[in-house]
């Protein structure tokens, strides 16, 4: 019985587990924390699109020119199904959103579904609490 129970729990908890060792890439951009698991072309062209949307901000705004001690962090999910990994819950599931955009006293924080890119009418953008 104790076997069997150990190898429905496997069963169980494998799908996670090989979820999580998907290959996850760093990289450290002119104030922004990349973390993506999404294929490097995919990753790059919304890297640049962030940093003209930063530079058209700043040149909208430059009074608010103030650099944050803290990087602002982007992860960028493959798909919805590694991005369910990582959103709230609403109601016991992860709700299927296109993007993410949270702010804390650590600094702001950007989750994004690249399957849909910046296209967030293919998904819903919730601020963060």
């Amino acid at each position: 019985m104790e076997r069997f129970v150990c190898l429905i729990l496997l069963f169980i908890t494998l799908p996670s587990v090989l979820e999580a060792s998907k290959v996850w890439r760093r990289a450290d951009i002119d104030g922004m924390s990349i973390f993506s698991n999404a294929k490097e072309k995919r990753t790059v062209k919304l890297v640049d699109e962030l940093q003209d949307a930063d530079a058209a901000f700043r040149m909208l705004f430059p009074k608010l020119r103030g650099e944050s001690p803290n990087p602002l962090r982007v992860v960028v999910c493959n798909d919805a199904k590694s991005m369910d990994l990582l959103v709230p819950l609403y109601e016991g599931k992860p709700k299927r959103m296109g993007g993410l955009f949270s702010r804390d006293q650590e600094g702001a924080f950007i989750l994004i579904n690249a399957s849909n890119g910046f296209d967030f009418a293919a998904g819903r953008v919730f601020p963060g609490a």
